[in-house]
């Protein structure tokens, strides 16, 4: 269990904390940073729906092995994990994303840097 408090309910937790802490600070900004909070709460859902099955099942097994000496849950577990493995399948996805937003973005700021120059003729 203590494995389980420091290899999962810190770690989600702290990721928790830093999520939250990252979107309210980027909605305070004066910038608009709608597209990057978008993303980022993107890419926090599909760390969740990655990782916490596995993580409560984790959990639930040792509950459950330990007060009744069942091991059902360990079935549901394993597939759970496979969720986890999944999550390194959409990783590449994520980065597309990511870059085509980024590069639209500094196209974005390029474009709105453009001032008209006077045409000289030399």
């Amino acid at each position: 269990m203590m494995l389980v408090c420091l290899g999962f309910i810190v770690p989600f937790l702290i990721c928790i904390y830093s999520h939250v802490a990252v979107v309210y600070h980027l909605e305070q900004s004066c910038c608009d940073w709608k597209p990057f909070i978008r993303v980022s709460t993107l890419v926090f859902i599909i760390f969740v729906v990655c990782f916490l099955p596995s993580g409560i099942l984790h959990i639930a097994h040792y509950i459950r092995l330990f007060t009744s000496g069942d091991d059902r849950l360990y079935g549901y577990y394993r597939v759970a994990v496979c969720l986890c493995c999944f999550h390194s399948c959409l990783d590449p996805f994520l980065c597309m994303l990511l870059s085509k937003m980024a590069a639209s973005e500094l196209q974005f700021v390029s474009l709105r840097g453009i001032q008209k120059r006077p045409t000289s003729m030399t």
